[in-house]
């Protein structure tokens, strides 16, 4: 039986996909998780500040039990370590959520030079999507280009070295276990419009305004940001994403759920909408060709354009609809369960603790 561990965690920024990621692991893993945290505000400024605060939490706790300290993307880990030379020769995790080497002002680039410092000292660093880690370390190899005096000793290679796919724990329930093939088709024409970042919601207005200009009954569901402009004879419903249960079912009576959000790294929610029967509709950049099913692809997937998505709306409508087989779900399903995908977190921290 191996031994339980006790896993330090440093999350500055618990709120979202992190929060919900920690709590899954506390409540899953049969290690001990010991969660230091601070609100999800300023990410910019949790990065500048948080190894000080933590510090200052844990000198109360002179002898807090730690085998193994578990960070996220928007810890300045080199800097806590720094401050806390006893922990310094204890193995580490830095988990990335998101890629923080895309911004272009003197604030990022500062932010950048923080994300690398931490990844840089980080025994191993985690990404939740094999996207994501490609893109990381592209941006990381632009980046160390740009700044000659982070060349030295090879930086890039020592971050490829390190990296790791280990895919994050999701509460969502896996497509009924009962149906040989699960077929999304449902009866009614509702699209669930994905705005929670706003950035495209031209896109949507263009598709919207097409749709109508053809006289296609249609009704939208709009999550997250208010979609102005949506045609008057369309009607939209505005759904809180912070409502879970509006949430649910917004995703149950949607027969599409429809993302334009471009190069996402990892997002839950196509995931609980494709669960809930909803066709998913999803950037063919990004990490949606990971998840979705090759089956599923040449439906499901497109470049960003309006003309592209409405060309998918209209296929879905009048084409016959894509099946996809069971165990093409369970494949894709069973890698986020928060049971399996806790056991990899578990396994994989085992090992990082093992090592002399």
């Amino acid at each position: 039986m191996p031994r339980q561990l006790d896993i330090l965690a440093l999350e500055p920024y618990f709120g979202g996909v992190r929060k919900q990621t920690l709590e899954l692991l506390s409540r899953h893993s049969r290690h001990r998780w010991t969660i230091y945290k601070l609100p999800a505000r300023r990410l910019e400024r949790r990065l500048s500040t948080a190894a000080q605060w933590f510090t200052q939490q844990l000198r109360r706790v002179p002898n807090v039990r730690c085998d193994v300290i578990f960070a996220s993307d928007a810890m300045n880990l080199a800097e806590f370590l720094r401050l806390n030379p006893r922990l310094s020769d204890l193995p580490s995790v830095a988990y990335f959520y998101c890629n923080q080497l895309t911004g272009e002002t003197a604030a990022d680039q500062q932010s950048r030079l923080t994300v690398l410092s931490t990844a840089s000292c980080a025994t191993e660093i985690w990404f939740n999507s094999f996207f994501h880690m490609g893109d990381f370390l592209a941006h990381a190899a632009a980046t160390f280009d740009s700044h000659q005096e982070l060349a030295g000793k090879e930086p890039l290679r020592a971050l490829v070295t390190k990296s790791q796919l280990i895919h994050p724990p999701v509460e969502i329930a896996p497509p009924d276990k009962d149906s040989g093939v699960v077929d999304a088709e449902r009866k009614g024409r509702t699209i669930c419009l994905d705005n929670r970042d706003g950035a495209l919601a031209d896109v949507f207005l263009a598709v919207l305004k097409e749709i109508a200009a053809r006289k296609e009954p249609v009704a939208v569901h709009v999550l997250g940001r208010p979609l102005h402009g949506i045609p008057d004879d369309i009607p939209a419903i505005q759904v809180d994403t912070r409502n879970d249960i509006e949430v649910i079912r917004t995703l149950r009576i949607c027969e599409f759920y429809i993302s334009a959000h471009p190069c996402a790294e990892f997002d839950p929610m196509a995931m609980r909408a494709m669960v809930m029967g909803c066709i998913p509709i999803l950037r063919r950049d990004g990490f949606y060709h990971e998840f979705l099913p090759e089956a599923l692809q040449p439906w499901c997937l497109y470049d960003g354009q309006p003309q592209e998505l409405i060309s998918r709306i209209m296929d879905l409508w009048y084409l016959r609809r894509p099946a996809v087989a069971r165990k093409d779900l369970d494949t894709i399903f069973n890698r986020y369960t928060p049971i399996q995908a806790t056991r990899n977190f578990d396994s994989r921290l085992d090992y990082l603790a093992d090592q002399p």
